[in-house]
């Protein structure tokens, strides 16, 4: 059976919006646009079309397609991705499918290192028993720089010296504490020594 779904592979064009920067705490909306038109360039202007209004540079990728799609979008850890539609599709006769997902550049992300997102599409063969088998499998990868703005940075240093602080005054409060149990502990030495 998996070999018969195999062969009946459909040749696609997939697209999507891949941003090449953000700002931290930015949100920004990507989609990908698969396209099981006969025609390879019709495939390739349908789908692209789909993610020409989304910000950021549109990639554009040949592919295989089935009846039983799967997209996810994972990102590195300065990047929180949410979901907003289905991961599995059923295409059934439809020639067009688009998965969207909400992109937001958070507080690990820094201008260093930039981030990585991965689209990975998937065809896959649904079994009666509930199990699914992998027919296909494409990844593609690309990295985003994240900027941080001037309040940005003033706000991390802010939040810094409040934890600097934060320690120095228990440890003045600890010091204090010491002091005061010396004290009361000289005070009962010398009144315990005295003879009245």
């Amino acid at each position: 059976e998996a070999c018969d779904a195999y062969r009946q592979l459909r040749p696609a064009a997939g697209a999507f919006n891949a941003p090449d920067q953000l700002n931290r705490g930015q949100t920004v909306r990507v989609r990908f646009a698969l396209s099981r038109e006969p025609d390879k360039e019709a495939a390739r202007a349908e789908a692209s079309s789909a993610v020409a209004a989304l910000p950021g540079e549109k990639v554009v990728i040949d592919t295989r397609a089935g009846r039983h799609m799967r997209a996810t979008l994972t990102g590195t850890p300065g990047l929180d991705v949410k979901a907003l539609s289905e991961e599995r599709q059923d295409l059934g006769l439809a020639n067009v499918a688009s998965w969207d997902w909400d992109v937001t550049a958070n507080d690990k992300a820094t201008p260093a290192d930039p981030e990585v997102l991965t689209l990975t599409t998937f065809v896959e063969l649904p079994g009666a028993d509930g199990s699914v088998q992998r027919l296909w499998q494409e990844i593609e990868n690309r990295q985003i720089r994240v900027n941080v703005t001037g309040g940005q940075r003033v706000a991390e240093v802010m939040d810094e010296s409040e934890g600097w602080f934060k320690r120095g005054n228990n440890w003045i409060i600890a010091l204090t504490a010491l002091i005061a149990s010396l004290s009361a502990l000289w005070l009962a030495i010398r009144k315990f020594g005295r003879k009245d």
